[in-house]
């Protein structure tokens, strides 16, 4: 298939990303849980027992996001592929500077005000 891993140079996920944050706290509560569920003291019991279920949840959470950016990865690098090899079906466009883009659009408003005062009046009614 493929000879080189595309994903496989990604850089490393930030420890502060935002689902590593909710791993950590699904893991607190999955402890808070297991101690309501043993019947013990919900929030002093078994704080190491807290603390492995909290690290554990991170390491899952990390190989997780780690594994979709690859996924990502490899979808990204077919797409890249597909439209190297077929570029007529994907032609440049031409760009445009922001004058003329700018110039579009304030015509685009004033010709609609133009058709906003015409039809002031508005439609006429012919009832029979």
């Amino acid at each position: 298939m493929m000879s080189r891993r595309p994903g496989k140079s990604l850089p490393q996920p930030r420890l502060t990303d935002l689902w590593l944050v909710h791993s950590c706290f699904l893991g607190d509560y999955f402890g808070l849980i297991d101690n309501a569920i043993w019947q013990r003291l919900v929030v002093l019991a078994s704080l190491h027992c807290q603390l492995l279920y909290v690290i554990s949840f991170v390491f899952i959470g990390y190989d997780l996001l780690k594994h979709q950016e690859y996924i990502y990865a490899v979808k990204d690098h077919g797409m890249f592929t597909y439209v190297k090899s077929h570029p007529e079906d994907f032609p440049e466009k031409d760009k445009k500077t922001y004058g003329e883009f700018l110039e579009e659009f304030h015509h685009g408003i004033s010709n609609r005000l133009i058709l906003v005062s015409e039809n002031v009046v508005g439609p006429t009614y012919c009832m029979s």
